[in-house]
């Protein structure tokens, strides 16, 4: 039986989860980072590399732990230490409301 749940650090989380559309990322050109801004709610969250690649991947459909194994790969390290940093952002976006269940969405 497939599990339709993952464990992030203090929380129980669905798998599936979903970018709302309010929610958008503008990036520098530099590629240094950029600003999630939530026109709805007028909230924004300034964000790394780490954090546009990851949103980017979220954007995209992927969910957390398929997200941790594409970074792991591109960046060259382990996938444990990857995933913390993921499950550490997507904690962060869900308890702000930038990133929702996809039956919330």
């Amino acid at each position: 039986m497939p599990f339709d749940h993952y464990f992030l650090p203090d929380r129980f989380y669905p798998a599936s989860l979903a970018v709302p559309p309010s929610v958008r990322i503008l990036s520098d050109a530099e590629g240094r980072g950029g600003v999630l801004l939530d026109s709805t709610r007028g909230v924004y969250l300034m964000v790394n590399r780490s954090g546009v690649e990851i949103w980017s991947e979220l954007e995209g459909g992927h969910q957390p732990i398929e997200i941790a194994n594409i970074l792991a790969e591109r960046w060259h390290r382990e996938t444990e230490e990857v995933d913390r940093e993921v499950k550490a952002f997507v904690q962060d976006l869900v308890r702000r409301g930038m990133l929702v269940t996809a039956s919330d969405h």
